[in-house]
């Protein structure tokens, strides 16, 4: 798999807006200190999402997807605990997954992209 020079997968995005926030989408290593166990995380004081590029590419890509969902629950302040936050995000990134997998066309026309028609 091809690397950027930060070392994350050149088909991962550079970075993803989220709100009025762009978070750098950066390559995870087993020394940062929030990376405990996990395939990824969200640092919202740095702008950061961090995944591990060690993983099958499928998985990489619900990690994504999960340490997206963080921040759109912190840039849209939705209040969850921690442990009621982790739940439904890691609920919702299987289960959008699913959907995105099931139905290629329907990101294209959830953006606003003609493709759909196509």
């Amino acid at each position: 798999m091809k690397r950027t020079s930060q070392g994350r997968p050149s088909a991962w995005p550079a970075a993803v807006r989220v709100g009025y926030a762009e978070y750098a989408v950066l390559a995870l290593s087993r020394g940062d200190d929030d990376a405990g166990s996990h395939d990824g995380f969200c640092q919202h004081d740095r702008l950061e999402i961090r995944i591990d590029p060690t993983p099958a590419p499928a998985r990489q890509r619900e990690t994504l997807l999960h340490e997206i969902l963080h921040a759109v629950a912190e840039q849209y302040a939705l209040g969850l605990s921690d442990k009621t936050e982790e739940r439904a995000v890691s609920v919702f990134a299987k289960g959008l997954m699913a959907v995105f997998r099931d139905n290629p066309k329907l990101a294209a026309l959830l953006s606003g992209d003609g493709r759909w028609m196509r």
